[in-house]
């Protein structure tokens, strides 16, 4: 039997290939607003149909969200079962039974396991859920049935707070809803134990995503002694003890979480080691300083000092005060992590506000490593980031492709490598571009291609990118797919480009990558290294200044840094 539900219907403008291709959301302006579809109440189950009237898929709908429907499955006819649920589950956990060798792991991430606005947490037995959408709400019987079936876990918690259940009209929340909870929950990662409050701890009651961050830090406060601030239960100062650090400090204004810190270090043989500082962790920093106080490895891991927008301004000035209390208690040669998941920050302007807060502290640093959220997280946008920093040393950088474009044009070109030569990015093309370029330049009977492509081999060997295939990727002009294909292939951060309409912001977003208008580009290197692209710039235009230089790189294109730049 049929059921039968709501149609929802795209504009003749929107982007239907992406979402055929995988895109999981749609956004409110991409849909066709009628006074019916804006009735229908957060969470209703619908047909998402093309400008065509051709169906491609099952979503839940919420029409005071922008992000206004949410692909649940490819097949429009689907039915939300018991056998949908457990089938779902079911590949989520085989994935993660093959990532972790015990059960404490983020096993459901929302679209990335095929559940729109569902988290789920395992602890062992015990599993949290958070149904953070309607439709979510509305199956949760049936999803906890399926999660208990295919895991066997013996406990469940709804963790129905946060700011995305009330935008869906869901009230907030916390009950047991199979078993007992007897206490905080012991759970074993990276060597050391945390005890996880799942009824009164933030978010789930611990951070799976930051599992890998803390295994490099870790590693680095290996025989040394170890700061961690905004501490929660101990993350990075509990790895840190579990890799062989000396002694630990964990600053948070938080007493519960202290103590769950503590019994921590306690249950992993650590509590000598361990030390605890209840205190707002601005005040803490400066305490410290005062008292003179250095350690191997300082890790400040806040909570998202920018959630939105409108904080963007006051939470990078609060990022660029934790770098600048943080650095000077660093020993000479020791580590620095800054963390940030912010999502109004993205990761440049994170960047350049604790590259302002180590040099006003009067300390210099090199950046070697950027982690992302781990392997729990597989979304394409609002990743947590932690940078990590080490005086003298650097082995990492963003990974930006070049298309042909930016290639062409000699003082463009000359400029960008530059940029790369100086260390603050890694240039990648592929055979493609390359014969591209070429062609071009032998068509307008211009020399120097040649000569600058060999130069590029010898001096980024790492540079020169397979062209990778294009089968499957999706552009308004097909010409364009070997460029994106390269940017994959070589795992690229950036696409740097004058075409930014030949690549949507959604066809990129499937693979990690932003496309940049070099202008754009180099403002964002500009905001985060000041001293060093200038520099380049005396290089590429000498004795210009002013208006002068200003005009001279408005012509290279680059208007907004050249009166960036002219204007102090």
């Amino acid at each position: 039997m049929s059921i039968t539900r709501p149609v929802i219907r795209l504009r003749p403008k929107a982007e239907a290939r992406a979402i055929r291709h995988g895109f999981p959301w749609v956004y409110a302006d991409e849909v066709v607003l009628d006074r019916r579809t804006k009735a229908l109440p957060a969470g209703t189950l619908a047909v998402l149909e093309d400008d065509q009237r051709r169906a491609m898929g099952l979503v839940t709908v919420n029409p005071a969200s922008k992000i206004i429907a949410r692909m649940l499955d490819r097949d429009p006819g689907a039915r939300l079962d018991a056998g949908w649920f457990e089938g779902r589950i079911r590949r989520a956990l085989a994935l993660r039974e093959r990532l972790y060798g015990e059960p404490f792991y983020r096993l459901v991430h929302a679209e990335a396991d095929g559940f729109p606005g569902v988290i789920i947490d395992r602890f062992g037995d015990v599993a949290v859920i958070q149904p953070n959408a309607a439709w979510a709400e509305e199956h949760l019987p049936a999803l906890s049935a399926a999660l208990v079936k295919v895991t066997g876990v013996q406990t469940l918690v709804k963790n129905g707070s946060g700011r995305a259940r009330g935008l869906e009209g869901l009230p907030e929340e916390m009950v047991v809803l199979q078993g007992a909870l007897d206490g905080p929950v012991p759970v074993r990662m990276n060597g050391a134990v945390y005890m996880a409050d799942l009824m009164g701890g933030q978010k789930t009651g611990l951070f799976f995503d930051q599992r890998e961050n803390h295994a490099v830090a870790a590693r680095l406060g290996q025989g040394g002694r170890v700061l961690d601030v905004f501490s929660h239960v101990g993350g990075f100062g509990l790895a840190a003890l579990a890799a062989g650090a000396t002694q630990a400090l964990a600053v948070d204004g938080s007493q519960a979480a202290l103590a769950l810190a503590e019994a921590g270090a306690k249950a992993m043989g650590a509590a000598d080691r361990f030390e605890t500082r209840q205190a707002d962790a601005f005040d803490a920093l400066e305490a410290l300083n005062a008292e003179m106080a250095r350690f191997e490895l300082v890790v400040c891991d806040p909570p998202a000092f920018a959630p939105h927008r409108q904080a963007l301004d006051a939470g990078l000035r609060a990022y660029e005060r934790v770098a600048r209390l943080a650095a000077p208690l660093v020993e000479p040669g020791g580590y620095l992590v800054l963390c940030s998941c912010s999502h109004a920050a993205d990761l440049t302007q994170f960047r350049a506000a604790c590259t302002r807060g180590i040099g006003k502290a009067g300390r210099s640093a090199q950046l070697i490593h950027t982690g992302f959220a781990g392997r729990t997280i597989r979304n394409c946008r609002n990743w947590r980031r932690a940078d990590i920093s080490r005086r003298w040393r650097s082995g990492w950088m963003d990974k930006a492709f070049l298309d042909t474009c930016v290639l062409f044009p000699p003082i463009l070109r000359d400029f960008l490598l530059g940029m790369a030569d100086r260390g603050l990015f890694l240039p990648l093309w592929s055979p493609s571009v390359a014969a591209e370029w070429l062609h071009v330049t032998a068509r307008k009977g211009e020399a120097g291609a040649a000569e600058a492509l060999a130069r590029m081999r010898t001096r980024w060997p790492d540079g020169l990118v397979q062209d990778g295939d294009v089968a499957l990727l999706d552009l308004p002009d097909a010409a364009d797919r070997h460029v994106l294909a390269g940017a994959i292939a070589g795992q690229a951060r950036w696409l740097v480009t004058f075409n930014l309409r030949d690549f949507p912001r959604r066809a990129l977003a499937l693979h990690g990558i932003e496309a940049r208008a070099p202008d754009d580009f180099a403002m964002a290197l500009w905001l985060a290294h000041r001293a060093v692209v200038e520099a380049e710039v005396a290089r590429v235009w000498p004795g210009l200044q002013g208006r002068a230089l200003r005009n001279a790189m408005k012509k290279a294109g680059l208007p907004r840094l050249g009166r960036a730049l002219e204007t102090g």
